[in-house]
């Protein structure tokens, strides 16, 4: 089998397993897959079908490359953007492993086509034309901001109130300040150090 052909097999046996989602968010009230509940089961699979997978995070980018062990050649990637986390009473290294795992998490769930709930589903929001919640004053960073777009485009129709895409912006707009500020902030205090 070829590298498509095997990432299609292993995404088809883990679909196949049930996965239990043992993470909860007590605060949004929704449960999601943690690396545990799914990684073991993949590495399983990946061996099966003598196929290697690695993470790796460089120049604020995340990058997950699944590689054909019987052809070294054939490989996919994928990547996604990474975006600063602010986590209270962290360490910088802890930061940095939130994001190391987060980003390994949802790349694993792209690479797979792990399906859970968005996140916006359970959060608390304006109604879209089809019925569809979201909750775009909830957005704190790139990940949702993109994970809402990708939502709104995908449930919308063309018809009806498309007021989100104006929020959206102003959203956008709001986040980018933000980062302008952290982004200055960071600038001054690595100027001292």
């Amino acid at each position: 089998m070829n590298i498509y052909e095997k990432l299609s097999e292993a995404r088809i046996r883990l679909q196949g397993m049930n996965l239990k989602k043992s993470g909860r968010n007590k605060f949004a009230g929704f449960s999601y897959y943690e690396l545990a509940d799914f990684i073991p089961s993949v590495n399983q699979i990946f061996g099966e079908l003598k196929l290697y997978s690695m993470f790796s995070v460089k120049d604020g980018e995340a990058v997950l490359s699944i590689v054909n062990s019987e052809s070294p050649e054939e490989h996919v990637i994928f990547t996604s953007p990474t975006a600063a986390v602010d986590l209270k009473g962290c360490t910088a290294i802890q930061g940095i492993g939130a994001i190391h795992t987060y980003m390994k998490r949802y790349l694993y769930m792209n690479a797979l086509e792990i399906v859970e709930h968005d996140a916006l589903d359970a959060q608390v929001g304006a109604s879209n034309s089809k019925g569809l919640t979201y909750n775009i004053d909830g957005i704190q960073n790139v990940a949702q901001l993109n994970s809402t777009y990708k939502f709104l485009i995908e449930n919308s129709s063309s018809k009806g109130d498309n007021s989100w895409k104006k929020r959206l912006m102003d959203k956008c707009e709001s986040l980018n300040a933000v980062f302008n500020k952290e982004y200055n902030r960071f600038e001054k205090v690595s100027a001292t150090a």
